[in-house]
């Protein structure tokens, strides 16, 4: 976070997961990808202190859907709530920010828009939690607010899908999350975003040791690598990227870690709210520290 930025607790917020009103499972993946996406537009502003997903999925799970309660789990002044609807090529998307300590709507607006809109809905709201929030926004706070991962609606969907699919853990997930992201980036080949997901997915099947068909550890290892300097190329401020290149010279160099602390500090300065990011580094660290340790006692 920048040192000339100004953080209350007024400035705290949590976005939580959007209902499907509609309980739709072909939609399920949307729940999560506009929260995510949402608050990870939110965390560019650095007047404010936005919760990473992972910690909000976290105080809601076991939870009622209680703005309030998961507000006070978080230790946050105000929360993003909504739900949305699709129908065909349309979608409704309501959304609310709620005052934790009174529980009164801070804001609150609705859209109906085609599906293909929903990156310029994303960023509306955003936008005017952001100013709720903090208030009127400085030039650069606006610039930050409006950059998009891409310009092309259906390799987002793909991406968001992606996004889904990785979040379950598992070899079946992970390899549809590959395919997800490989079909974002068809669409769109300057999708960096879609890209490092690629690389931190193949890091993951590599790391947990699952079977691939056709590919053994060192080659999902090589795939992984190439996809995390493709996305660097194409962003070299992007954190998910320099995070997936820190994993991937941990798994290629266990004993001395060579390069992947650098990575991985890196990704946690470059987006400090990157939670993932944080635990690969601290996780990574802790065990260079065992293996100084050890290489001392001999």
């Amino acid at each position: 976070r920048r040192a000339d930025a100004t953080v209350t607790g007024d400035s705290t917020v949590g976005v939580m997961l959007f209902d499907n009103i509609t309980h739709d499972s072909a939609d399920a993946y949307l729940s999560d990808g506009l929260a995510s996406e949402i608050a990870t537009s939110l965390a560019r502003v650095p007047r404010l202190e936005v919760r990473s997903p992972g910690a909000v999925r976290s105080a809601e799970r076991g939870a009622e859907s209680d703005p309030r309660e998961i507000g006070r789990r978080l230790n946050v002044r105000n929360v993003v709530e909504g739900e949305f609807q699709r129908g065909g090529d349309r979608i409704r998307i309501a959304a609310r920010l709620v005052s934790v300590p009174s529980g009164t709507q801070r804001w609150s607006e609705s859209w109906t828009r085609p599906v293909t809109d929903l990156l310029a809905v994303q960023e509306e709201i955003a936008r005017a939690v952001a100013t709720a929030i903090g208030g009127a926004l400085q030039p650069q706070e606006r610039t930050m607010l409006a950059a998009r991962p891409t310009t092309d609606p259906a390799a987002y969907d793909h991406f968001l899908r992606g996004n889904f699919e990785l979040a379950r853990r598992t070899p079946t997930g992970v390899r549809r999350a590959i395919e997800e992201y490989g079909n974002a980036n068809r669409l769109d080949p300057s999708f960096a975003r879609a890209e490092a997901r690629i690389a931190l997915a193949y890091a993951l099947y590599a790391e947990w040791g699952w079977d691939y068909p056709g590919m053994s550890g060192d080659s999902l290892i090589a795939r992984g690598f190439e996809a995390a300097e493709k996305s660097l190329a194409l962003d070299s401020t992007l954190a998910d990227g320099w995070m997936a290149k820190g994993q991937l010279l941990y798994l290629r160099n266990p004993r001395s870690l060579e390069g992947a602390l650098p990575a991985l500090r890196r990704a946690t300065v470059l987006d400090s709210n990157n939670a993932e990011a944080w635990h690969q580094y601290s996780s990574t660290s802790m065990i260079a520290g065992h293996f100084k340790e050890s290489i001392a006692g001999l």
